[in-house]
């Protein structure tokens, strides 16, 4: 814990008045300024403790004062301005210098830029100088302007770009403050060694330009040259304030009316406004700084700060609370005069006119939940983000606030005086029952404990004369030091009267450089900068500690015993036996650097009293805290270690990484089980905070487990490796735990250590919120340090170990057999252990031990303890307890024996027995407790709590509250009744007011029963009893009050009672209409009868049920007016249809057989069917006789009436007549389907008999009968599905017929169908006929010769035709026609290549061929295409005259043929104009008219000229190549 304690600066004249404060920024050195009467002005520079700096003169006017003063961001440099124009410079010598200023009035503002380039110096005149300092301190000017203004303000400009480099020495602060994490984790160690590794210094280049705000509200922009350019006018608006954001290059303007404004800067330095926003408050006590990256805090004259997110633009109040002070009717009311922010710390403070300090920490979060998004605008929670801290007072009104960031120290400056304000980490110290605790700057509280040899207590105060460092005690002497004193008092105790005394007496105080120190007997030892001195108590050095140069600089030290441990800056630990006259290295020097990767520095080691073991916490590289705890066993030279943030062991941490690789499932899940088993579970997400060894047992050690911080987000933070880590530092969040104890921030963990086993964890003991350190352990105590408080007389408290409670007063013996007794438990060695206290025999020593078996889970051995405390029914229980399934539920069992019902709670949240917890909490009389668990965890059990917690109610007399828990368990109709029979108002009441129908009800019964029957019907009406309220009136016989109720309500109870007391008295038709309204239907039938009323018989028969309505058809068919209409409708509609319809047969109801027959169904009698049907076929009604056999499932008698009637077969009479699976002959079920379906074909309706015949099995009807209904999609779908071969050619058949040339799917399909149906000589005659398209339609031969190739291979494919030798013919006549077709192929490609001679030679040959008669050319390839080609290239080649002469031989040759068809009219018109001829005289089919030659022409014509575009497409289906050419699918070759 720290608070902040102030101290006065020195200043030379101390009646003067302190005008500013201002630190260096990197060296605690203040410069203050002042001014008195009797001086007049004059300036003085304090280090850090607030002395002057010797040899240094302060430099004074009688007149002027200083009006302002600046340091250099990192030189020795102070500049200071004068009232007169003068300015003054310190530059780390003894004397200030003047510069020579062009400034003749007052200097008000001072302003160095971010690295110290550019000092830029503003008076009240208007004058503006920029200067620049070369190294030697001396200043010259750069720009002088005239701004004809009083300048107010100036902000420079900040390079957005920053690198960090590490060229400087000596800046560790940087190092140590960008770690904003190692603070979190500590609240009192900082790094040491970083000066020595870490250097810092900012390489980005100094930005000269900045920003002048006037009084007259304006703003320039001043270039690094001295150029002006007013960039914004606020129109004679005063500014209050103006911030530069770095990073953003944003200026923050604040105006004397509040108004903030946020302004983008770019290049040139032109003010863009991005936002404004009004605030409210006192304008003359205004001031805005920045609290973090892009967070601003401003004060506006109130007690509270307002946060404004830049970013993100969320805002929220800091609000102080007023001091007790301001309540003084004679003092003003208290705001903030002034704010300051620490950046390094996180401390934001603002100082009030009352002088006191209000200071919020920063939690880190800011930038988090902005990120997150889980909060926004004004409803953010400030205590999310800042944490409230001790407020400070100083005396006067507070005008200034300043930060030095690297010493932490704050200045105020209230005018009268100036104060340093340092944050102190409060002293404390134990040994031997002896303690001591700082309580201020110079004072201390000395306690003396209860002890074996003192069981008196005393405490005295110590006030010292130095400023206190620190602290330590023995049992004899105490000594205190700052920096540079060390003081030893002697203790001297007096406990011969009734209260002790203590006294103390200085018996030494020398010089020297204290870092720490300790006492042994009459030594002091004391850790300096540079070595380990051992001092007499008068100041003389008895030895020093030698240290080697490889081992580096005493870091830290720490006595345990007679052993004294010291750690080293290169991370070197050294152990000395100081039980000698002189100090002994008890070991070798330890070097963790190197047993330990990632090594940083040491933050603690301690050795046992024993000397055998070394307890050490380190930091890693990075100086962030390890969360290991290592443990050095001397005698074996090993380290160890148990990590407190996975909760695992070295071993364990080893095994996992050599078993699974990092980030593995199965990684994952090892880490979970380890994780589960507690204490380690509860460890994880911690770190050790301190560590002690018990001061006599040297196996025992204690640490404080500190729960993890979350890590920062802010990026802003830098970081200064000295090397690249080799280990990431995890930072898990703490584990979630059932356990609300142990979610304590710090966790007391006892540790056993064994040369065996290492590291066992014992016990964890959780740390109230009240207590600030661990102290000390001395077996069976923990000391822990509490923090201040007004209500408590002591500053310690001793806390029990859980293994010795009840124990608090044993002697020594028993403490080390218990202590021996849990050792042993934790390792295993059950023998040991029982030996270790066999001797034992008291009671409270058992039960000691037996709670100690509680928390290790050792059953085994609690029965043996509880057999010796003689605990017969905890015994008892035990074995009870062995029956339930969880371990965690047994020993909870055992627990609530014992008298632990905290432990047994946390064992059964463990284990998720919420149940038992429930009982424990109702045997235990915590109500609270077990309705909250039975209402959120144990719902089963809710009723039965309220039931018991009712019946404790009422045993305590609360009967209000037991009623109500009666209600809320749903037992009260019952319970209250009973608990309240005795008193009958009350009950009467409750009843009343519970208003609970049944409650209503049976206080009406017992009203009646007591003969109040006008109560009785009171409550029965009110209970909406409408029985019981008929039944009272007809006992009164008040029957038309009764017969009034019993209509009203309609309940069927009444009416049946008010009905039978009607048929009592006779009324006959009352009591009918009654029994109808109580639906007692065979009551009312039955008087009917009685009395032959059969129109109410009729229409009561109608309502009531088939019993009712039977006797009724009974009574109708046999009385004296039969009536035989009305006995068939309820013989029907009783269900007794063969009654019905042999009545209705013997009486001719044929009406009554229409309705009859609808309710016939398979089950019904077939002959009764039969009757029916045969009675709708008498009667011409053959649809209604075909669905009644239908219905019957008589399908054979159905189908031939059907064929005899002709009765259309629809889709509903075709599954009435179709059998299901299963359901008689399966030959009759397909010859019946068959029959459906040849009828539903005769009839034309092929989609159903398609249907049919697929469900009887016969797939190729079915076909056949799809191929009639012409649905080709369908057609298609089935040879799909069907998968038969003789289907699939069926289907090829089906689509030969369609218009498979322009259809490339159809195409498709028959191909595809053909090969699928394996018909290669269909598929084969298929491509001939394409062929034949190809030359008919478009004269493709080429084409054509692919597809009779095609053919050919098909024909190929057939291995045993039906017909070889006809098979053959066709083979031969097919590679005939393919030769003549490739020859004329050949031909064209002939003229194609320009040999014509040969190809006219090559046709007249083919010519020649049509003369044989035998010859089938002609079917091949026609003559007039051969004709067509010989004309086309005379044509072509300008012989027009040859041209014509092939036309005539055409036309010899072919008479009547169709010329235009085979040349083309385009050509016949060339040639008949080229020859000066008519064009009928060459071609007289030329001229016609008609409209299908004219289509076949543009068609040809139009084949012709798409020749040389077409593209084509190759499709491959089924090892078939495809080809769409034309809109047309074609078989490639």
């Amino acid at each position: 814990m720290s608070v902040f304690f102030d101290y006065k600066v020195q200043i030379t004249e101390p009646s003067a008045v302190n005008v500013a404060i201002e630190w260096h920024p990197l060296n605690p050195w203040l410069a203050v300024s002042s001014y008195s009467q009797e001086k007049g002005g004059f300036v003085n520079i304090c280090n850090e403790l607030g002395e002057p700096l010797e040899d240094v003169t302060c430099p004074q006017h009688p007149v002027a004062q200083v009006t302002t003063l600046t340091w250099h961001p990192s030189k020795k440099l102070l500049v200071t301005g004068w009232e007169n124009g003068e300015i003054r410079v310190w530059i780390g010598e003894k004397e200030f210098t003047s510069v020579e200023s062009p400034h003749q009035v007052p200097i008000i503002i001072l302003e160095w830029s971010e690295q110290g380039g550019r000092l830029v110096s503003g008076d009240t005149g208007g004058s503006l100088v920029g200067w620049k300092v070369d190294p030697r301190g001396h200043f010259s000017s750069v720009f002088h302007i005239d701004l004809k203004d009083a300048v107010t303000h100036i902000a420079f400009r900040k390079d957005l770009q920053k690198n960090m480099g590490y060229d400087l020495s000596g800046l560790a602060r940087a190092a140590v403050a960008g770690d904003e994490l190692a603070l979190d984790m500590f609240s009192a160690w900082r790094p040491r060694t970083a000066g020595n590794r870490f250097t810092y210094q900012a390489t980005h280049g100094d930005n000269l330009s900045l920003f002048v705000g006037s009084v007259s509200g304006i703003i320039y922009y001043i270039t690094e040259d001295g150029s002006v350019t007013e960039v914004l006018n606020l129109e004679g608006i005063l500014l209050k304030k103006m911030l530069y954001r770095e990073g953003k290059d944003n200026l923050i303007v604040m105006t004397e009316g509040l108004s903030v404004g946020q302004f983008a800067v770019d290049a040139k330095g032109n003010l863009t406004e991005i936002m404004k926003v009004k605030l409210s408050g006192r304008s003359q006590d205004a001031t805005m700084v920045w609290a973090g990256s892009g967070l601003l805090a401003i004060s506006t004259g109130d007690l509270s700060i307002r946060c404004w997110d830049m970013d993100s633009g969320d805002n929220y109040l800091l609000e102080a609370i007023p001091s007790s002070a301001e309540n003084a009717s004679n003092l003003p009311t208290e705001i903030f005069t002034h704010i300051s922010f620490n950046s390094q710390k996180g401390l934001l403070c603002g100082g009030s006119n009352l002088g006191r300090v209000c200071m919020w920490k920063s939690t880190g979060q800011q930038k988090d939940l902005s990120d997150d998004g889980d909060v926004s605008g004004a409803l953010m929670d400030a205590s999310l983000l800042w944490q409230v801290e001790r407020s400070c007072q100083v005396r006067g009104s507070i005008k200034q606030l300043t930060w030095n960031n690297p010493s932490g120290l704050l200045a105020v400056n209230t005018i009268s005086n100036v104060f340093l304000l340092r944050e102190q980490i409060l002293c404390s110290a134990y040994s031997q029952h002896v303690l001591a605790v700082q309580v201020g700057p110079s004072q201390l509280t000395i306690e003396v404990m209860e002890s074996e040899d003192n069981s008196k207590g005393c405490s005295c105060d110590l006030k010292t004369d130095i400023q206190i460092s620190g602290v330590t005690v023995t049992a004899t002497h105490l000594a205190v030091w700052s920096k540079k004193t060390l003081v030893i008092y002697q203790l001297n105790t007096d406990y011969s009267g009734e209260t002790s005394k203590i006294t103390c007496k200085v018996v030494g105080s020398f010089s020297s450089e204290v870092e720490a120190a300790v006492l042994f007997e009459q030594s002091a030892i004391v850790l300096g900068e540079e070595r380990v001195e051992v001092f007499s108590f008068s100041g003389a050095v008895k030895q020093t500690l030698a240290l080697a140069e490889a081992e580096g600089k005493p870091l830290g030290l720490q006595l345990c015993g007679s052993f004294l441990c010291v750690a080293t800056t290169c991370g070197s630990l050294r152990v000395w036996d100081l039980s000698r006259r002189e100090a002994k290295p008890h070991t070798s020097t330890k070097n963790l650097e190197e047993d330990i990767s990632d090594f940083g520095e040491i933050i603690s080691a301690c050795c046992n009293s024993k000397g055998t073991k070394v307890s050490i916490t380190i930091a890693k590289s990075n100086f962030v805290p390890d969360t290991r705890l290592y443990l050095w066993d001397i005698e074996t030279d090993t380290l160890s270690f148990f990590n407190f943030a996975s909760g695992k062991m070295d071993k364990e941490e080893a095994d996992d990484l050599r078993a699974t690789p990092e980030g593995s499932a199965k990684s994952d899940e090892s880490k979970s089980e380890t994780l589960s088993q507690p204490p380690a579970r509860t460890l994880s997400g911690r770190f050790v905070l301190s560590h002690q060894w018990d001061a006599e047992e040297p196996k025992l050690l204690v640490c404080e487990a500190k729960l993890l911080p979350k890590p920062s987000r802010n990026k802003d933070v830098a970081s200064w490796p000295r090397r690249v880590s080799t280990s990431t530092v995890t930072l898990p969040d703490a584990a979630t735990l059932k356990d609300q104890e142990m979610q304590q921030e710090v966790l007391l963990v006892t540790i056993f250590t064994t040369p065996e086993q290492g590291i066992i964890l014992q016990d964890i003991f959780p740390m109230s919120s009240d207590f600030t350190k661990l102290l000390g352990v001395h077996t069976p105590h923990y000391l822990l340090l509490k923090k201040p408080s007004q209500t408590s007389a002591t500053n310690s408290e001793k806390l029990i170990m859980r293994d010795f409670e009840g124990l608090q007063t044993c002697d020594k013996s028993t403490r080390d057999a218990v202590l021996h007794f849990s050792y042993n438990l934790s390792i295993g060695n059950m023998d040991e252990a029982f030996r270790a206290i066999k001797t034992v025999k008291s009671e409270a020593v058992w039960e000691s031990l037996a709670r100690m078996c509680v928390k290790t889970k050792r059953l085994d051995v609690a029965s043996v303890c509880l057999g010796h405390m003689k605990h017969a029914r905890g015994a008892m229980l035990l074995r009870e307890a062995k029956k339930e399934p969880q371990l965690e539920a047994q020993v909870g069992m055992l627990a609530v024996q014992l008298g632990m019902l905290d432990e047994a709670e946390r064992l059964y949240t463990t284990c998720g027995r919420f149940d038992l917890l429930n009982k424990m909490y109702q045997a235990a009389g915590e109500w609270e407790k077990a309705l909250r668990v039975a209402e959120e965890q144990d719902r089963i059990h809710l009723r039965a709590t309220y039931f018991n917690y009712a019946c404790h109610l009422e045993a305590k007399g609360d009967y209000t509250g037991a009623a109500h828990m009666y209600e809320r368990s749903d037992t009260h109709r019952f319970q209250v009744p009973r608990m309240l029979l005795e008193d009958p108002l009350s009950l009467e009441n409750y009843i009343i007011k519970a208003k609970d129908p049944a409650l209503t009800k049976w206080w009406a019964q017992y009203m009646e029963s007591t003969g109040q029957m006008d109560l009785a019907l009171q409550f029965y009406e009110e209970a909406q009893d409408y029985f019981s309220l008929v039944r009272v009136l007809c006992f009164q016989h008040d029957i038309e009050k009764a017969a009034e109720v019993a209509s009203s309500s309609g309940d069927r109870a009444a009416c049946y009672h008010l009905a039978r007391h009607y048929e009592a008295d006779g009324r006959i038709s009352d009591a009918i209409h009654f029994f109808t309204r109580a639906e007692a239907y065979s009551n009312a039938v039955r008087i009917c009868k009685e009395h032959g009323i059969e129109d109410q018989l009729w229409n009561l028969a109608l309502l009531a049920g088939p019993r009712e309505q039977l006797e009724a058809a009974r009574y109708f068919e046999s009385s004296e007016r039969a009536s035989p209409d009305k006995a068939v409708i309820l013989f029907h509609r009783a269900g007794m249809l063969h009654k019905a319809l042999d009545l209705a047969f013997k009486t001719q109801q044929y009406n009554a057989l229409q309705h009859i027959a609808v309710d016939l169904n398979s089950n019904s009698d077939p002959a009764l069917i039969l009757k029916c049907a045969q009675f709708f076929v008498e009667n011409k009604q053959f649809d209604k006789a075909v669905d009644l056999l239908a219905v019957g499932k008589q399908y054979v008698e159905a189908l031939d009436l059907c064929l005899d009637k002709n009765i259309p077969v629809t889709e509903d009479l075709a599954e009435k007549l179709t059998m299901a699976k299963g359901e008689g002959d399966e030959g009759t079920r397909v010859r019946v389907l068959e029959k459906v379906a040849e009828s539903a074909m005769a009839q034309g309706n092929y989609h159903l008999a398609t249907k049919k015949f697929t469900q009887a099995g016969n797939k190729v009807k079915a076909m056949k009968a799809l191929l009639k209904s012409g649905d080709t999609e369908k057609i298609i779908f089935f040879a799909n599905v069907s998968r038969q071969r003789e289907i699939y050619v069926m289907a090829a058949n089906y689509l030969q017929s369609l218009d498979w040339q322009n259809d490339p799917s159809v195409l498709k399909n028959i191909v595809q169908f053909y090969s699928k149906g394996r018909a290669p000589e269909l598929l084969a005659n298929f491509y001939v006929a394409c062929a034949q398209v190809e030359i008919d339609e478009y004269q493709n031969y080429e084409k054509a010769l692919g597809a009779l190739s095609e053919a050919s291979r098909c024909l190929s494919k057939v291995s045993q035709p039906r017909d070889p030798k006809q098979h053959e013919r066709a083979v031969e006549n097919l590679n005939n026609r393919m030769s003549v077709v490739r020859r004329f192929v050949e031909i064209r490609r002939l003229f194609d290549r320009g040999d014509a001679d040969t190809a006219l030679s090559q046709c007249r040959q083919m010519l020649e061929s049509y003369t044989d008669p035998n010859s089938d050319y002609e079917t091949a390839v026609r003559r007039g295409d051969i004709y067509a080609v010989m004309v086309e290239h005379k044509v072509s080649t300008g012989d027009l005259r040859g041209a014509q002469q092939l036309i005539d031989e055409f036309r010899r040759s072919a008479p009547g043929a169709n010329l235009p068809y085979y040349l083309g009219i385009s050509t016949l018109e060339k040639v008949a104009r080229g020859l000066g001829l008519p064009l009928s005289s060459i071609a007289p089919q030329a001229i016609r008219s008609d409209s299908s030659l004219h289509a076949e022409r543009e068609d040809s014509v139009d084949q012709e000229e798409a020749e040389d575009i077409v593209e084509e497409e190759d499709i491959k289906e089924e090892e078939t190549n495809y080809r769409y050419i034309n809109g047309k699918t074609y078989a490639a070759v």
